[in-house]
């Protein structure tokens, strides 16, 4: 996880533990024990060096620099994973039972929508007005963070297992485990819950990217690496020989992306050579 100021980036795992490292020079400056029995998710406050935490014990915290806690939110229940929004410390967030809650710039708590199925993948649009959320029954639905109404653009017949927009909002891209990924088109001028027209791409991903161009990457369960140019409707195909391919990161570029699997190795792969292979094969 690095900050949006690339200064820094934070890891942690399974437990209560936060580790700041300064980038570039992979130095550890702090850990942050943040008592929560195991974090949830983290991510850090617009261009501040300040962390926000979710945990099992079901608070919300904020993390300044010099490590004092500031409490957002606290449920009776896990809070599973968060947005932030635009204003002061403003945000949406999931309990355990798939409620959804809103954490407004005064500092009050409400809920959303009521408890249903478990979210999954929850994520805002690159201009923070529109929340998607994936749950576990199939369902996206999005939120509109002016007018705080919320609708259903999807409902596949598998649960969502990743959500992914291009950084203009323009596409996105749902894989659900029926072996499905779905990609829609957004207009500027479209309001959140408008009608999304829907490509469904038969690929069954474990994780999946995009580009800011439109390029897609998915990783196959069965260890192979696909690429669709949506622009185009072609797909490259990069088997790996290993089957345990875990996540795909793309750089700000969008020249590279980087593939990692079970053991922790790396696959590098040069995306501008995908393009020119797509465009050889016009």
């Amino acid at each position: 996880l690095q900050s949006n100021n690339s200064r820094i980036f934070a890891t942690y795992g399974l437990n209560d533990l936060i580790e700041i490292w300064t980038s570039p020079g992979l130095t550890r400056v702090r850990v942050i024990n943040t008592k929560q029995g195991s974090v949830t998710r983290a991510d850090f406050v617009d261009d501040t060096d300040d962390i926000v935490t979710s945990g099992r014990d079901g608070r919300l915290l904020r993390w300044a620099v010099t490590g004092e806690a500031t409490l957002l939110a606290q449920l009776d229940q896990s809070i599973e994973g968060f947005v932030q929004l635009p204003g002061s410390e403003s945000m949406v967030f999931n309990s355990a039972d798939g409620a959804l809650w809103r954490r407004s710039s005064d500092g009050h708590t409400t809920r959303l929508r009521p408890a249903k199925s478990r979210v999954n993948r929850i994520l805002a649009r690159p201009d923070r007005r529109t929340i998607y959320i994936g749950y576990a029954d199939g369902e996206v639905i999005a939120i509109d963070t002016e007018s705080w109404r919320y609708s259903t653009i999807l409902e596949a017949s598998g649960a969502i297992g990743e959500i992914s927009i291009t950084p203009d909002g323009h596409t996105i891209a749902v894989a659900s485990n029926d072996g499905t990924i779905h990609v829609g088109t957004q207009y500027s001028d479209q309001s959140p819950g408008q009608e999304i027209p829907w490509l469904n791409l038969p690929v069954r991903a474990r994780n999946q990217a995009l580009t800011p161009d439109g390029l897609l990457i998915a990783l196959a369960t069965d260890g192979t690496i696909w690429m669709y140019s949506i622009s185009l409707r072609r797909w490259l195909c990069l088997p790996t020989g290993t089957r345990d391919l875990r996540r795909v990161a793309i750089t700000a570029s969008g020249d590279s992306a980087a593939v990692v699997d079970g053991e922790g190795r790396l696959i590098w792969i040069d995306l501008n050579a995908a393009r020119k292979l797509f465009d050889d094969a016009r």
